[in-house]
């Protein structure tokens, strides 16, 4: 009598066996014709054990795959429990990121870089804000007339001096160096000085300009800066002497030699005459 109890229990367990294969089968053909991510995840949840349980998880993440906006499905944080379909997704956006900053370090563009940091989750951007902005600071220079704008909206010694070293033969090369030399004196003023000597003055040209003599009694290159209304900029190797005309006026002058040799401002009035000034060090370092 108790085999056949246990005969009948196991034809039971059996018939149950094959039901349960029978309606996941069928829920699986449900989702399959609906054909989206919550169908297929409804699924999972009524069948997690079945074997086409796999099927519908790698059905999920087919459909995920084919929207490209992965910050946005990273923000959602997928709204998925499913370990196993949260693993794959994360592999799937990795994977997507990076063949989109490979795609954007291709073109290097600034709008090649906005979109794939538009695009992609803010810890798998890599250096692309720096890219962005390294292009960014390239299109500022990329014509004579756009790094003029820039130079002259920045008013910095280095903007100038960009502009100087992309546009030698600019159409603002002679403003840009009085601009230049302008604000290399002001920063000499403004910084640790000594008091520059006056000129030695000689005769009188008699012109509207004057004629100053130069020597570089250093052991270093020597730059003398003249700002006023004819700024100019003087360099000097060891050991040589120049001469230079600048217009009469009003000029602010700094000397420096670099090598931690402290640099030295002054002021002089030119008048028309001829002036000579000796440079040589007898300062402590810095």
């Amino acid at each position: 009598m108790k085999k056949i109890v246990s005969i009948i229990c196991l034809v039971v367990t059996a018939l149950a066996v094959a039901s349960s294969c029978d309606r996941s089968e069928q829920d699986f053909e449900k989702a399959q014709q609906i054909h989206t991510s919550e169908a297929y995840l409804e699924f999972i949840k009524n069948h997690s054990k079945a074997d086409l349980a796999e099927v519908a998880r790698d059905s999920v993440v087919a459909i995920y795959s084919r929207n490209i906006d992965l910050k946005k499905i990273q923000e959602k944080n997928y709204g998925i429990a499913d370990i196993s379909i949260n693993r794959r997704l994360n592999e799937l956006i990795q994977q997507r990121a990076q063949m989109a900053y490979e795609l954007a370090q291709d073109i290097n563009t600034v709008e090649g870089w906005k979109t794939f940091i538009l695009n992609t989750p803010a810890n798998m951007l890599q250096d692309a804000e720096a890219r962005l902005q390294e292009r960014e600071e390239d299109a500022l220079w990329g014509s004579e007339s756009i790094a003029w704008e820039t130079a002259n909206s920045r008013n910095t010694l280095a903007a100038f001096g960009k502009y100087l070293g992309l546009y030698p033969k600019g159409k603002h090369v002679r403003e840009a160096e009085k601009r230049y030399v302008d604000l290399d004196v002001a920063s000499v003023f403004a910084g640790k000085h000594g008091t520059l000597p006056q000129m030695d003055k000689g005769y009188s040209t008699g012109t509207s300009y004057s004629v100053i003599e130069i020597e570089n009694r250093t052991q270093y290159e020597l730059t003398v800066s003249y700002s006023g209304p004819d700024s100019k900029r003087v360099v000097l190797q060891p050991g040589a002497t120049k001469k230079v005309n600048i217009n009469n006026g009003h000029y602010m002058v700094a000397a420096r030699c670099g090598h931690g040799v402290i640099p030295y401002a002054g002021q002089e009035n030119l008048d028309g005459s001829y002036y000579s000034s000796s440079f040589y060090i007898s300062t402590s370092r810095y």
